[in-house]
């Protein structure tokens, strides 16, 4: 229950709303008012969903090879926007070395020209989507070779 009670002092409503750790408090000018005023409140508790990121290319194993072009695919569940951004890295070894290949959109793919920047085994693709504060790494390791 929320209740309202006039400040004779200052001839106005002052309104103390708490959500969560945050208090937000406001003064409403009030006209004819006599005694509190209450307000009903419904409170309603919600839960994050919980994203599972699944990255569906690269593969185990593949071969990607400098200067040609390769689609980066992934999902998530449940499903965000297509609109919502996605980052898109190349990580690299143990330790994890990598940068950052892109920024696209959710629309489960990403085209990519394979850089130099890294030539080797051990590549992963990470996957990170910040409006489910989520992210994930491809589920094997594929090789980057020279033209």
């Amino acid at each position: 229950m929320l209740t309202l009670r006039k400040n004779n002092a200052l001839d106005s409503l002052r309104l103390i709303l708490l959500i969560g750790v945050i208090v937000t408090s406001c003064l409403l000018p009030l006209t004819g008012c006599k005694g509190p005023i209450v307000f009903q409140t419904k409170t309603t508790t919600t839960q994050s969903p919980i994203y599972s990121i699944t990255i569906t290319s690269p593969h185990n194993g593949d071969n990607w090879q400098v200067g040609s072009t390769v689609t980066i695919t992934w999902t998530i569940i449940p499903n965000i926007p297509a609109s919502s951004p996605v980052s898109v890295y190349l990580e690299k070894g143990s330790p994890m070395l990598g940068e950052q290949i892109g920024i696209t959109t959710n629309t489960g793919s990403f085209s990519w020209v394979v850089t130099n920047t890294f030539i080797g085994t051990q590549m992963r693709i990470d996957i990170e989507v910040p409006a489910c504060n989520s992210g994930t790494l491809s589920a094997g390791y594929f090789t980057i070779s020279p033209q």
